[in-house]
């Protein structure tokens, strides 16, 4: 058996949302922002860190190590968009509305705002293994 050890970086993203560290689909331990955790696991183990509906990609352990070292922070690209997307989708319809009369703004707003929306839906979807990012080591 080897050690994994887990650190979640100290971040303000999802802050009130623990981090969920599963190992081959089973919840092994719970973090918040700043906390580590360490679990037994063999080689070839699949982990995985999940929020409530989205995490991080899985990852299968290598062969060969005694210890693996995960270090987990949020995608600060998808928070942001996230975070900000449906209120700047709004604004631009908004501003598209306010200038009807011109045509050109009218019709890059929509499209932008149309591209925003489609950006937002891979996010929440095929992206939703996108929402945390992480970086393994091996010793």
């Amino acid at each position: 058996m080897s050690n994994l050890t887990v650190v979640r970086a100290k971040e303000r993203m999802n802050a009130h949302i623990p981090y969920k560290i599963l190992v081959n689909g089973e919840e092994k331990a719970e973090l918040k922002p700043g906390e580590q955790a360490s679990i037994e696991v063999n080689t070839k183990d699949k982990v995985r860190i999940i929020m409530t509906w989205s995490g991080s990609q899985e990852i299968t352990l290598p062969t060969g190590h005694e210890s693996y070292h995960i270090y987990a922070k949020g995608n600060l690209t998808y928070n942001v968009i996230g975070s900000a997307g449906a209120a700047l989708f709004f604004l631009l319809i908004l501003v598209a509305n306010h200038f009807a009369n011109a045509q050109v703004i009218k019709y890059s707003g929509a499209i932008f705002a149309i591209a925003l929306m489609v950006l937002l839906l891979y996010m929440l979807t095929k992206g939703k293994w996108n929402w945390i990012k992480l970086h393994l080591e091996m010793r």
